[in-house]
């Protein structure tokens, strides 16, 4: 049996001095560029090993990624190394990976960076083509944690089709200026003192990963019927309790960090505290009841990816040790580098704990959508429940 996490590791708190990740992603509206002395170190070591030679290498890479993942200011070096230049299509949800591939992607786009748990249903439409390890020498210096618990959703029929690039929890933030002990249960939410001042944030995957395990029911394996009693129970927290629901991390962090709100009602980031500005401390927390989950962000290779050679080269420089050190601590996320784990700053150390022990757990365990083709729901009936819970 795991062990449960360390329950001091998971209770992390700010008072504003932490990493400020939506400073890069969100408040400065643009693509990510870390204050990095790495530049230099990248052009004197000719990059980490990537094995990126070759006439193979160069051009165009597109890309459909999270803001930030590009590694810009991170691995320019490379770039110019390497003369590829990059055209970023920014992503807003994991289903948009799904629908632009759909929808004219393949043959266009060379790489994207979904949740593992959105890997599975991109298989299922004959969207990806599996990855050749042997091209990504530095999938060796990963972190055995993240690598085992990646594949429990991204190896399919003895294929692998993702690679783990940053992962991290979902929990509860509360404010801890208002509230005197970190809550453990979640139904502490609906508690007539939260009476508007719970934060709920906006879309079915934060709500779904945490309120069926609360309420007694496994995701995995999520009924229609268990589905519209988790909606039901969402629909009464919103119009009964919630103040305020958001999709903009810097703005939950802002209401809490003003007091205007005072506990979440959905599983949020656990970098949060860490870009609240000065006022309440907030915090991070994962309740013994319903706990938190694990989230995985992966680079996949669509089919008819139309620079190979060059996708292959640039996921295995993101891999590598000092890109992954450094845009660790620049995003505010747990890098998948074993190494890296040892060099990251003691704030990400804090975070994310690095031990087998924490990851994937019971208590935070992989967030899995249910397995098609087995009469459990999808995540096309979670998009249309959480539209009920929102339109209420």
């Amino acid at each position: 049996m795991k062990m449960a996490p360390d329950k001091e590791k998971l209770h992390i708190s700010s008072t504003g001095t932490g990493i400020r990740r939506r400073d890069f992603l969100i408040r400065a509206g643009g693509t990510v560029v870390a204050a990095s002395t790495l530049g230099s170190l990248l052009a004197a070591c000719g990059s980490s090993g990537s094995g990126s030679s070759g006439g193979g290498v160069g051009g165009d890479l597109t890309m459909l990624s999270w803001e930030g993942y590009q590694g810009k200011g991170v691995v320019d070096p490379w770039f110019k190394k390497n003369d590829v230049s990059v055209t970023e299509n920014l992503l807003s949800s994991n289903e948009e990976v799904l629908t632009k591939l759909k929808a004219g992607g393949l043959g266009t786009i060379d790489l994207a960076s979904p949740n593992v748990a959105y890997v599975p249903q991109l298989v299922a439409a004959d969207l990806l083509q599996p990855i050749d390890v042997e091209r990504l020498p530095n999938l060796k210096k990963m972190l055995p944690a993240i690598d085992e618990t990646a594949r429990q959703t991204s190896e399919i029929d003895g294929e692998l089709y993702a690679v783990p690039f940053m992962w991290g929890f979902d929990g509860m933030v509360y404010n801890a200026s208002q509230i005197d002990s970190a809550p453990t249960d979640w139904m502490d939410v609906m508690d007539p003192k939260y009476k508007g001042k719970v934060l709920m944030m906006s879309g079915a995957f934060p709500n779904f990963e945490i309120w069926p395990r609360v309420l007694g029911f496994d995701p995995a394996t999520l009924t229609q019927d268990q589905l519209d009693q988790v909606t039901d129970f969402l629909i009464e927290l919103k119009t009964t309790q919630v103040r305020t629901v958001s999709s903009d991390m810097a703005d939950m962090a802002d209401l809490m960090a003003r007091g205007d709100t005072w506990i979440s009602g959905s599983g949020i980031w656990v970098g949060l505290p860490s870009i609240a500005p000065k006022g309440d401390e907030v915090a991070f927390t994962m309740p013994a009841k319903g706990g938190g989950t694990t989230w995985i962000d992966t680079w996949v290779i669509p089919k008819d990816a139309p620079n190979l050679d060059t996708t292959y080269a640039y996921i295995n420089e993101m891999l590598s040790t000092p890109v992954q050190t450094e845009m660790a601590d620049a995003l505010g996320m747990g890098t998948t580098n074993a190494t890296s784990a040892k060099q990251v700053s003691a704030t990400n150390r804090e975070q994310y704990g690095y031990k087998a022990s924490q990851i994937g757990t019971d208590i935070a365990p992989l967030f899995r959508f249910p397995e098609e083709g087995k009469g459990y729901t999808t995540s096309e009936d979670w998009n249309e429940a959480w539209n009920r819970v929102q339109a209420a």
